[in-house]
């Protein structure tokens, strides 16, 4: 086992500065501490393979997970596709109330 998890990132060696760049901005907003969750780290620099910065942000932030609820959001490939094509955004990711999660990205669509 390879102890990697798919689209998740270890925040080490200096290709991690931009995440750490996201996790002291994240310091500064959250002065108590940064709470207990899950993060996605977005940034003018995060994810250059794959049209980089769809959000259009000039700073690297921590966007918790489930902070923005997409009731609209279709079900249907031909809906997804549609759906994502002009939004601001990667993906979206769905979560089964027993754990479960599934994500679909922009990148998964030919586009």
């Amino acid at each position: 086992m390879s102890g990697h998890w798919p689209g998740w990132v270890a925040a080490e060696g200096p290709d991690s500065r931009y995440i750490h760049e996201a996790v002291q901005a994240a310091a500064t907003r959250y002065p108590r501490g940064i709470p207990d969750g899950t993060y996605e780290v977005c940034g003018p620099r995060i994810g250059t393979r794959h049209g980089a910065n769809p959000e259009n942000l000039t700073e690297h932030v921590l966007i918790p997970h489930g902070e923005d609820v997409l009731t609209d959001a279709p079900r249907t490939f031909a809906g997804l596709m549609a759906y994502l094509r002009d939004k601001p955004i990667e993906g979206i990711v769905w979560h089964h109330e027993d754990g479960r999660r599934v994500k679909i990205k922009k990148a998964d669509f030919p586009f």
